[in-house]
């Protein structure tokens, strides 16, 4: 009897709602840090512009790329120093540039998104699947990057120009000229196709 009346003592309530709030306070805390853990998409990725958005005969400058675009809101040139920085993708985008070609087109990045290539509808371009595959043995372009990716992993500057060719009022590139350089080291021009097949029209370059 004596141990039930303990129970409903007034410091035996207190002390098990103060057990109870630390226990609510331990939880509150684990809480914030899964929600910290979680990924999330970057305010990049989430005001990325859509293929709608593009606007004609402008300059577009982001993480540090200088994007231009013609009369038809087409990127025709791009250039800049390449990083070795992730950058968030917008699928929904991507695959609203590649309804833009042919059907079996994907919506690859023209600065790819590990050198801190944008989400946006203008660092993107309709491209056959198997030039934006990634596969050693399917895609020249990939092999390019590997190419980008060692240089700068070795501690050197990758400058880096595109231009997109397109066929008369099509969305879609025919060639993309590529030229890029280490200061002080080797320069390389490359004309690729966006096609399945014989990917490289043009290469020209080497150690300086």
């Amino acid at each position: 009897m004596r141990d039930s009346m303990d129970q409903v003592k007034p410091e035996n309530i207190e002390k098990k709602a103060s057990v109870a709030k630390a226990d609510v306070e331990k939880a509150e805390v684990n809480l914030r840090v899964i929600e910290r853990a979680k990924p999330t998409q970057s305010d990049s990725s989430k005001t990325a512009l859509n293929v709608k958005d593009v606007r004609p005969n402008t300059t577009y400058e982001k993480n540090g790329y200088t994007y231009q675009t013609d009369n038809l809101a087409r990127t025709r040139q791009v250039s800049g120093p390449l990083r070795l920085e992730k950058e968030d993708r917008n699928p929904g985008i991507q695959k609203e540039v590649s309804k833009l070609g042919e059907k079996s087109d994907q919506g690859g990045h023209i600065i790819g998104a590990q050198f801190a290539g944008s989400p946006d509808a203008f660092n993107l371009f309709p491209q056959n699947s198997d030039f934006n595959s990634g596969t050693w043995s399917k895609s020249a372009w990939a092999n390019m990057e590997r190419e980008w990716k060692s240089d700068l992993n070795a501690g050197k500057t990758v400058n880096v120009s595109v231009d997109l060719r397109y066929g008369e009022n099509s969305k879609r590139p025919n060639e993309l000229y590529v030229r890029y350089e280490i200061p002080n080291g080797k320069s390389r021009e490359l004309i690729f196709q966006n096609q399945a097949h014989d990917q490289i029209r043009y290469f020209s370059g080497g150690n300086s």
